[in-house]
């Protein structure tokens, strides 16, 4: 992630994340040096820890490969981790023993703390209401084949419902010509993108989740979405034919007349 193109939050959420992982992992080779002079060898535990690497280099599956190898090796780094602080079995002094556990305090509330950041620093993006649910659910169980929606982004909740029917498009993933062309004039672009007559029907899908994203992550300028949803409400070429606190879904006037009889 490039932080300079994301809000900073995100880059705060971002950057405690990396914090998070390089905590754990110094602890796991801190760990390793305490147990090995104690006369515990941990070459397998070690190796296990490391063994998801080599996906990193030949996957091409993107930057998600390496959260996925952190969290095989995650088991394996917590145990030597706790060898940091527990290297033997052997008996400590009373002083010692409060020392390791002030330290192992301090240690496992920090990272907790951290925790929290890095579990829950996009609930804006992936955090759905019972209504918006409610809203694609109609969609997604309404909508006859060969459908396309096009979304702000792909955020919204039920997303891979009945998917054989739809072609899905994502807005904020467009080639840069094609996104700047549509912030220019997004109804008459958009108009274009749904007129197309190989589609049975067809809709804009913008929601606050997909507004997160975008504006967070920085995949488009700052308020585009809010833009675009602007000149759909005013453009009478568009309908809102479903709504809710957040989520709006649009499509052409002509379009719905042609085909009103599957969305009674």
């Amino acid at each position: 992630m490039n932080l300079a193109t994301v809000t900073a939050g995100q880059a705060f959420v971002s950057v405690t994340c990396r914090l998070l992982t390089l905590a754990i992992s110094m602890a796991a080779l801190l760990g390793i040096v305490r147990r090995s002079r104690h006369g515990n060898r941990d070459g397998v535990v070690a190796t296990l820890a490391v063994a998801a690497v080599p996906l990193i280099a030949i996957t091409t599956y993107g930057g998600e490969v390496i959260f996925r190898a952190y969290l095989f090796a995650l088991p394996f780094l917590a145990f030597l981790a706790m060898g940091a602080f527990f290297p033997s079995s052997a008996e400590a002094g009373p002083r010692r023993a409060f020392r390791t556990s002030a330290a192992l305090g301090v240690f496992a509330m920090t990272i907790a703390v951290a925790f929290v950041f890095a579990n829950n620093g996009k609930d804006r993006q992936y955090a759905f209401a019972t209504g918006d649910i409610a809203v694609m659910e109609w969609l997604y169980d309404t909508a006859p084949p060969m459908t396309l929606i096009i979304e702000g982004a792909t955020f919204s909740p039920v997303q891979f419902r009945n998917i054989e029917h739809f072609t899905t498009v994502s807005i904020a993933d467009e080639p840069a010509k094609s996104s700047e062309e549509l912030l220019h004039d997004p109804a008459s672009v958009l108009a274009r993108w749904l007129e197309d007559k190989q589609y049975q029907a067809a809709f804009v899908v913008l929601t606050r989740n997909q507004k997160a994203y975008v504006d967070a992550l920085g995949a488009m300028p700052r308020g585009s979405l809010d833009h675009i949803e602007r000149a759909l409400l005013t453009s009478p070429r568009f309908r809102l034919v479903r709504v809710s606190d957040g989520v709006k879904i649009f499509a052409l006037n002509d379009v719905l007349r042609g085909v009103g009889e599957w969305m009674r």
